[in-house]
């Protein structure tokens, strides 16, 4: 049976901000993920999980403690273009097309060879025929789909994704977890994402890692072994509502008592 390697190894990290008051965000943070795999994390609001996707992005360095990517420290996997970001606000530049958006990262880092995989990367988010559409033209979620297309552009070893469908309607936002389902599936790319909605954890994760309050650390991975592929059907089963009730217990035990 093939074993999937780790890819992402976070060891006793910690992180303080000092600007101002001193806020310890993270404290003694361990998680270890596989190559190929996807995992979201959830915790309570302002715990420091975009500190900690952040930080393994290379984006912020930690004030304790290691992350490696593969070999690399998780700056030098940044240098070599070894992540795709994906925000809440797609950040599409107004007066560029689809097609110039999605290559806008060849043409800062100077690599002409993003031009031949523009094509591909439109349509594998299913964009196919809106290449010269400007982001206004666009939905809520077609817009979601340019911005993983562009993260996609070098092909990296792992997604961060951040509220990536925060912004989008209820309907859309069911439509765009499968859509990245899809594309997951058709890259084997790892997946990293955060996210407040713990139903959106369940059906998109192998396993949801649950932080806990500020400093946060991590305090539960729950693993989701429901069958793949996922679809409408997997919201009504058994396991997914169970684990789902698990997580949400997680978070509330760490919610202040209602006065």
């Amino acid at each position: 049976m093939f074993v999937k390697q780790p890819i992402i190894r976070v060891q006793h990290v910690g992180k303080t901000y000092t600007t101002g008051n001193p806020v310890e965000a993270l404290r003694d943070v361990n998680l270890t993920i596989k190559k190929g795999e996807l995992v979201a994390l959830i915790g309570p609001s302002g715990c420091g999980k975009t500190t900690l996707l952040k930080l393994i992005g290379g984006l912020l360095e930690p004030s304790e403690g290691t992350i490696h990517i593969d070999h690399l420290t998780a700056v030098e996997a940044r240098v070599k273009r070894k992540f795709g970001f994906v925000f809440q606000d797609p950040t599409l530049l107004p007066w560029r097309s689809v097609q110039a958006n999605v290559q806008l990262p060849g043409e800062v880092f100077k690599d002409d060879s993003v031009k031949n995989r523009t094509k591909e990367l439109i349509d594998l988010v299913g964009l196919t025929g809106f290449e010269k559409a400007l982001p206004h033209e666009l939905s809520g979620g077609m817009q979601s789909r340019v911005a993983i297309a562009r993260a996609l552009t070098f092909n990296p070893d792992v997604l961060l994704m951040d509220e990536p469908f925060g912004d989008l309607d209820e309907i859309t936002r069911d439509r765009m977890n499968f859509e990245l389902l899809r594309v997951w599936h058709e890259t084997g790319v790892t997946i990293v994402i955060v996210t407040h909605s713990i139903p959106e954890a369940v059906l998109l994760a192998d396993r949801v890692v649950v932080l806990s309050d500020l400093p946060a650390n991590v305090k539960d991975e729950v693993s989701v072994p429901i069958k793949r592929p996922r679809s409408g059907e997997t919201s009504v089963q058994k396991g997914f509502l169970e684990r789902v009730e698990k997580l949400r217990k997680q978070l509330q035990s760490d919610l202040p008592p209602s006065t």
